[in-house]
């Protein structure tokens, strides 16, 4: 499900901004982040979902306008992947010595 918003979000990166691209890329992003919050609240909605995936999906609902910052701020990156990274790089190294 999160995979077309990190396609959409690192093609929007790509391209400089007011131009057609990044609007084309930002417009996809959009949608695919509606479209994901519209299945969240779908599936809430259901009397199938278990309990843990209803936890997470409710932590997801609360959490979305934190966690779709990046849609209206290009400078805020989608995850903290390159951060938890160059952590972990740190650490390693400090733990070599």
């Amino acid at each position: 499900r999160i995979r077309p918003l990190y396609h959409f979000n690192r093609q929007r990166l790509k391209h400089r901004a007011g131009s057609t691209e990044l609007r084309r890329y930002d417009d996809a992003l959009r949608e695919a982040t509606g479209a994901m919050q519209s299945q969240v609240v779908e599936e809430l909605a259901g009397e199938k979902v278990r309990a843990p995936c209803r936890k997470v999906l409710e932590s997801l609902q609360v959490h979305w306008a934190g966690l779709t910052l990046f849609v209206d701020d290009r400078r805020i990156p989608m995850d903290n992947n390159a951060s938890e990274r160059n952590t972990s790089a740190v650490l390693a190294d400090s733990a070599g010595r």
